[in-house]
């Protein structure tokens, strides 16, 4: 029988081989004999060797597993599930190949494109005419599955240009040694991040080694780029480079990382660094009359996304461009046809729209996780420095100095006030001056550390104290005045540790907006760097 229609997969990573799979499978559901559809999927890698974990949002393959409603698909999902929808790229490829031949697909060698040694779509589509595959009423689509840097597209865009913004700059970090945990609790996760200076993401590979992304600032990112590290040429961390690089990252991945657990030593590399970013091409769908057929965009070839939803946005265009061509293959009415194929990108919008907010979300989400996470690291309060801080591995006493001074003076001018005025029973104006002065030694604990040299042990020693006793001051005050009076006399006594932590962070922000501000005008940097 010949083919009524004929299509051409370029590309048979994960987008190719889902859209390829749910198409087979949905036409013969809807009865059509598979002799009737010829579909041609083009690879151009003979094997490619890929280790890392993907993260895959369970619900866009649930949907998938709904629509297609088949045992086949059902042992796929069995085995996502099995890996916690984090498979390895190479044994998801592996799996979704098995499940093609399962579905009566198959994978050609061919190398699309306009490069030398590559096949032109002009000379693919002449091939199936000679293979008879098409016939001259015979409609033909070529779906566009090869990957980022798609060649396809670069053909067929003409004008149109991706839409690309940046979310996030990360780093990723191999670590390889024994002992390795399997996850980090939330403490351990607390603690590195802020010896880490950034939000990171911890996973162990089957394959005995970890991997660290380091969701970085700017500054950070381009000095860690410098490093010129890549998958096949990582760059090895070791302290001496920790003495010469100054940022958050580097001070703290050979004391925190290297070391393992009962004293066995870590290999810490930098694998890798990118950026988070979506690149998104307004047009999807193309009509090329040269090739009397129409090309469609799929997978990172059409709509690349972060933070865990390229999968997610991957199966559900792949589902919805497979339904499409079901109703091509059922349906001869040209209107139809083409109400179909403009419904493609209508389709994606919608999808891509909610995916966005997802990812727009993450990543806000992260840049206040980053930003809380740097801020605790500065902040020396005995919950960030006592229970929460990381060990050094080196302790080193600090010293005596103009700052130490001028903080203690602060710290306890401050502690005075709002004590001291809290036992004048008749008013708590005098107390309230606390507020100010606390501001003040935010203002002057940073510029300790930016204008002193590390480290800066007793400096942060003065505000762990001074938070402390007020805690216990304040408390101590509440509970003897309802002990003497019987009665409980709201006052800010208690709350005296967290209105003045309150004020004293204020003081951070007051000296990062304003002081740096000027020296920045004036040409001058100061180290932005906690000890």
């Amino acid at each position: 029988m010949a083919p009524r229609l004929t299509t051409a997969v370029i590309g048979a990573g994960p987008a190719g081989l889902l859209f390829t799979i749910a198409g087979r499978i949905l036409a013969m559901r809807a009865g059509a004999d598979p002799s009737t559809w010829a579909v041609r999927l083009y690879d151009k890698r003979q094997t490619y060797s890929r280790t890392h974990r993907l993260r895959m949002a369970p619900s866009a393959y649930q949907q998938m597993q709904e629509a297609l409603s088949d045992a086949r698909f059902d042992a796929f999902m069995t085995f996502l599930e099995g890996c916690d929808f984090g498979p390895e790229v190479n044994l998801l490829e592996e799996r979704l190949v098995e499940l093609l031949h399962e579905v009566g697909g198959r994978r050609e060698l061919c190398a699309i494109g306009n490069g030398e040694g590559e096949t032109s779509l002009a000379a693919v589509r002449e091939n199936l005419v000679s293979e008879c595959e098409i016939e001259t009423a015979t409609p033909f689509t070529v779906v566009a599955a090869d990957s980022v840097h798609s060649s396809v597209r670069e053909w067929v865009r003409g004008k149109v240009s991706p839409v690309r913004r940046t979310h996030e700059q990360i780093a990723r970090i191999r670590i390889v040694g024994e002992a390795l945990p399997s996850r980090l609790g939330a403490a351990d996760q607390v603690r590195l991040s802020k010896v880490l200076g950034s939000v990171l993401d911890y996973r162990l590979n089957r394959n005995g080694f970890a991997e660290v992304d380091l969701f970085l600032s700017p500054r950070e990112f381009a000095l860690v780029r410098d490093l010129d590290a890549t998958p096949k040429s990582p760059v090895r961390l070791d302290s001496a480079q920790l003495g010469r690089v100054r940022a958050p990252l580097f001070r703290g991945i050979v004391e925190h990382l290297e070391r393992g657990l009962g004293g066995a030593r870590r290999e810490v590399l930098l694998q890798s660094t990118f950026r988070l970013e979506h690149a998104r091409m307004p047009k999807l769908t193309f009509a090329r009359p040269d090739l009397s057929g129409h090309v469609f965009l799929i997978g990172d070839a059409g709509v690349s996304l972060p933070f865990q939803r390229g999968m997610s946005c991957l199966a559900h265009c792949a589902l919805s461009l497979a339904r499409i061509h079901v109703e091509l293959l059922s349906s001869e009415d040209p209107e139809v046809r083409e109400g179909a194929i403009a419904r493609y990108d209508r389709e994606v919008d919608t999808i891509v729209e909610r995916e966005l907010a997802i990812v727009q979300t993450r990543a806000q989400l992260v840049r206040t996780l980053r930003e809380i996470v740097r801020l605790s690291a500065l902040l020396p309060f005995p919950i960030q420095s006592w229970w929460l801080r990381a060990p050094d591995a080196e302790p080193r006493a600090g010293r005596l100095s103009l700052w130490f001074f001028l903080n203690l003076l602060l710290a306890t001018s401050a502690f005075a006030l709002a004590i001291g005025g809290s036992l004048l029973t008749l008013t708590h104006a005098v107390a309230w001056l606390a507020v100010p002065t606390q501001a003040l030694g935010g203002v002057a604990y940073h510029a300790a550390l930016a204008f002193e040299g590390g480290p800066h042990r007793l400096v942060r020693r003065i505000w762990e104290i001074q938070i402390a006793a007020l805690f216990f001051a304040g408390v101590g005050l509440f509970v003897r005045t309802y002990a003497t009076t019987g009665r409980v006399r709201w006052g800010p006594e208690p709350l005296w540790w967290l209105i003045l932590a309150a004020a004293f962070v204020a003081g951070l922000y007051v000296f990062e907006g304003v002081v740096s501000r000027w020296f920045r005008r004036a040409g001058l940097r100061f180290s932005d760097e906690e000890e």
